[in-house]
């Protein structure tokens, strides 16, 4: 299940433009790893049913399921963790996975 941001006092845009670092997709894709390391996250802004979508790609698996299954055109930034955590519930998210992730190599 996807997480999303959702900032209270502006929009979604307003928030990636001063919080986030615009960039091509590739540039995610090939340096998700180095990205996450930096205590940042990708967020994906496309537009759905006229409302505006900013899905974070809290794990690389994320990133390439909405990458590949959602062919509306799309903007990415690169959003500190931090920042991320004040309009989502991106902490939790990573908890989960990671506790997953834990099982999955020890069962």
């Amino acid at each position: 299940m996807p997480c999303y941001i959702d900032p209270n006092n502006e929009t979604k845009e307003e928030f990636l433009s001063r919080e986030g670092q615009e960039v091509i997709s590739d540039y995610i894709s090939k340096n998700y790893i180095f990205i996450k390391n930096k205590q940042k996250l990708p967020v994906i802004l496309y537009e759905d049913n006229n409302s505006t979508i900013a899905a974070i790609a809290f794990t690389q698996s994320e990133f390439e399921k909405i990458v590949r299954y959602n062919n509306k055109p799309k903007k990415f930034y690169i959003v500190p963790i931090e920042k991320l955590a004040v309009v989502s519930s991106v902490k939790a998210y990573l908890a989960e996975y990671k506790e997953e992730e834990w099982r999955e190599r020890h069962n």
